[in-house]
């Protein structure tokens, strides 16, 4: 559920349904792709969130992958942290831990970007949640279980509390105990309260975990660094600013929080000092938001509400505006040499040349002498078979050869502008689609024909590849992260999701065709095009149809590869002020589709059904370039 789905098509049509029930479908569905096998696979291919490891971080007495988190209101039950844990967080907490009952009602203001939860909050049993949080989660994400209590009385809390870490010690890295409903509302005297604390911190320690005090946003200043200092010399690990503030009988996260906890983090930390971990959680709607906690003093930052409202991307995106605040200077030095990005240029250069050439083979003579002479035929007797048999023969070639361009364009902007920054993404992408492109030349085999020049110009580049794949490549160089969720973001999500559609839609037709080069070849609106039949060709010379098979197999394997390298790049480096990416799409998607259609037109093959696909494309590239040019091409002081 990327943010180019979510906030586009799905977040509408969930905040249609009642909160709870939108809330507790995406969960099931989020935990029960991440229980699949092969489904952390697909979370991993659709948002490419594993954080950086530049922005790993120690708190709870372990190395975090990330400073940013999941607060427990997102996933109290613990229902999909484990697919939760490939969203780039570092950390996840869940609970609270009590024997609560029925939960209040849910309502979402999205135009005040407010959740409110009616009391009393959703709980989890601890015996329910030590057998969802049985298994360890990806990139060593910590799980945080908040404490919560059912008694009404400190020694009776104590006991709750004590069990359950005892219980969830084995799967938790520490624990947050929650303060609003006892010492902080005043129903419990401080001396009850400390006693309280001792004991369960006592239970902490014997499980060897931390444990923090949770605070909410709205507690009063001078109170909550009471506590704070209170519980520090106690031995509390640290303090954790979360839970929302309580308004009416109903617990608000959302916007409404930011200046409460961006205050109270500011004099959390005074009073603490620099070591103990601080944990801040509210208003996080955007990345500028996270990065302001964090500059308050906040250690980790934990999502709340602007996950639901603005998209399961986030986390990625705070990640990427942390790793692009904490890039190296010095990192052009490291790039001199041969490194990786130029023999991924080169392939690219390559593919440009090679494409240039069959482009004017196609335009030209369209048959070549060994093709000739592989069929006993020239090429005026091909076309006394068939007038039409050469100019059929061309648009296979030349829609082949535009793509050879495109694609070559493709990866020369990838090597440049992104492998060359040390951007693994653009190595992946890169990587998998050319290992199909060059997989695609055993086609060939479905029809026994096999090509010299197409095996020639394969295994000149083939190099290039493994060059590519051996050499390391160099210290990661962030690229620029977006900041905010405003309006240009938005507006971007729609071009992103338009060239996602391309991309698989180039992947399918590719595969479609290949399929079709290696079994039957044509489909209905080639033989009306032809004017003659499968059979009548295969009558005039048995060697025909394998000639013309071998060129719909070997376009179909390079729309494939094309259609997974403008795939993955959609996916993975769709950026704010990613002007490269934008003259790419532009640059590659031009070719491409004059080689198609432009084809089509010269030779009169028009059939409105088989150039449909073609057609829609061409409206997703007009309306994903409209769409995410304010977004690519953003200024660099925005």
């Amino acid at each position: 559920m990327p943010d180019w789905s979510y906030g586009t098509i799905l977040r509408p049509i969930l905040f249609r349904l009642p909160p709870e029930r939108a809330r507790d479908l995406t969960l099931r569905a989020i935990g029960g792709l991440g229980r699949l096998p092969g489904g952390a696979a697909v979370i991993d291919l659709l948002g490419h969130m594993a954080p950086p490891e530049a922005l790993q971080t120690t708190a709870f007495d372990r190395s975090l992958p990330s400073p940013v988190g999941l607060a427990a209101e997102i996933d109290p039950e613990g229902t999909a942290t484990r697919a939760l844990s490939r969203f780039g967080f570092g950390f996840i907490e869940v609970g609270p831990v009590a024997s609560g009952g029925p939960a209040g009602r849910t309502e979402i203001d999205p135009a005040a970007g407010e959740i409110a939860y009616g009391l009393p909050v959703r709980t989890v049993d601890p015996e329910v949640l030590k057998a969802r949080l049985g298994r360890p989660l990806a990139y060593r994400t910590a799980v945080v279980v908040r404490l919560g209590h059912a008694s009404p009385t400190p020694d009776d809390a104590a006991i709750e509390r004590e069990r359950a870490i005892e219980m969830l010690a084995p799967v938790a890295a520490a624990f947050t105990l929650e303060t609003r409903d006892d010492v902080i509302a005043g129903s419990w005297s401080m001396p009850g309260w400390e006693a309280h604390l001792d004991r369960v911190l006592a239970a902490a320690r014997r499980a060897g975990r931390g444990l923090l005090v949770a605070i909410p946003p709205d507690a009063d200043g001078v109170r909550a660094c009471d506590l704070a200092q209170r519980a520090m010399a106690r031995g509390a690990q640290g303090v954790a600013i979360l839970g929302g503030v309580q308004i009416d009988g109903r617990l608000v996260l959302g916007t409404r929080t930011r200046e409460m906890t961006l205050a109270l983090v500011r004099d959390v930390r005074a009073t603490v000092g620099p070591q103990p971990t601080v944990v801040a959680s509210g208003g996080v709607i955007e990345p500028l938001d996270a990065l302001a906690l964090l500059d308050s003093g906040a250690s980790l930052v934990a999502l709340d509400s602007g996950l639901v409202l603005y998209g399961p991307g986030l986390p990625k995106r705070v990640n990427d505006a942390l790793a692009f605040r904490r890039r190296r200077p010095d990192m052009r030095d490291e790039r001199a040499g041969l490194g990786a990005w130029v023999w991924a240029l080169l392939l690219g250069l390559g593919l440009i040349v090679a494409g240039a050439l069959a482009w004017s083979v196609a335009a030209t003579t369209a048959v070549l002498p060994y093709e000739e002479s592989f069929v006993g035929l020239s090429r005026a007797e091909m076309a006394a078979i068939d007038d039409r048999l050469p100019a059929f023969m061309a648009h296979d070639r030349t829609a082949l050869a535009a793509g050879m361009v495109s694609v070559g364009y493709i990866y020369g902007a990838l090597a440049w502008f992104a492998v060359r920054r040390g951007e693994r993404w653009a190595a992946h992408a890169l990587t998998a689609s050319a290992v199909v492109g060059f997989a695609s030349f055993f086609l060939f085999l479905g029809y026994r024909y096999f090509d010299p020049l197409h095996a020639c110009v394969s295994l000149l580049l083939l190099p290039f590849l493994v060059l590519f794949v051996r050499r390391p490549l160099p210290p990661p160089d962030p690229s620029r992260a977006n900041l905010r969720s405003d309006r240009r973001w938005r507006l971007g999500l729609w071009g992103q999701l338009a060239f996602v559609a391309i991309g698989v839609g180039l992947t399918l037709g590719g595969a479609i065709i290949c399929i079709l080069g290696t079994t039957t070849v044509f489909v209905p609106s080639d033989l009306e095009f032809l004017r003659i039949s499968r059979s009548a060709l295969d009558q005039a010379d048995p060697e025909l149809v394998p000639l013309i098979a071998h060129d719909r197999a070997g376009l179909g394997g390079l729309l494939f590869a094309e259609g997974i390298g403008v795939l993955l790049i959609s996916l993975w480096g769709f950026r704010e002020g990613a002007r490269w990416l934008w003259w790419t799409y532009l640059i590659a998607g031009l070719v491409g589709f004059a080689g198609a259609l432009g084809v089509h037109q010269t030779i009169g093959y028009l059939d409105p059904l088989h150039l449909a696909p073609a057609y829609v494309g061409l409206m997703l590239f007009a309306a994903g370039l409209s769409l995410s040019f304010a977004y690519l091409w953003a200024p660099a002081s925005s």
